[in-house]
């Protein structure tokens, strides 16, 4: 979305990692020239609300940050991008299955395989607070063209070309 130059963030203050990342994203968007809309969602019972600062905030997208009310409320925020004609991007490949349209994000194999290599070094006598915590290095980019569509929006090839996988 080159036109868009007021992005809402959807996030939880409560999360010390969404924290961090609400941070690189203001980092990017400053460089971008593009203005972030925050909007906070610590828990379940804000979800509604939260949307409706969303819908109110007049922005051009959305970037949804990992956390377990977004991951458990992705079809939701799915259909919300979809029926507000918000293009959205989120953080993990689930919420592209759910029908939304961009995902960039870590892979769960890698996390999944790094957590192996931790517990096989504490089975083996490693001290837990001595152990490195390591940052995913593999990323994968997921497009939905469903959704691209449902929104009227083209995806360029150059795009398209990179992405990890694409459902038509």
């Amino acid at each position: 979305m080159p036109r868009a130059t007021r992005v809402a963030v959807l996030w939880n203050p409560s999360n010390p990692t969404a924290a961090l990342e609400l941070e690189e994203t203001q980092v990017a968007a400053r460089t971008l020239g593009v203005e972030l809309a925050p909007v906070e969602l610590r828990e379940d019972a804000e979800f509604r609300a939260a949307l409706d600062r969303v819908k109110g905030g007049n922005a051009g997208a959305l970037v949804v940050l990992a956390d377990t009310v977004t991951v458990a409320r992705r079809r939701d925020l799915a259909k919300f991008a979809a029926k507000s004609r918000l293009p959205a991007v989120y953080p993990l490949g689930e919420f592209v299955d759910a029908g939304g349209l961009l995902a960039y994000g870590p892979t769960w194999t890698e996390a999944f395989h790094s957590v192996a290599i931790l517990v096989d070094r504490i089975l083996r006598g490693a001290r837990p607070a001595e152990l490195a915590v390591e940052r995913p290095t593999r990323f994968e980019l997921l497009v939905n063209l469903r959704a691209a569509k449902t929104l009227g929006l083209a995806i360029p090839s150059s795009l398209l070309t990179r992405a990890d996988r694409v459902i038509q």
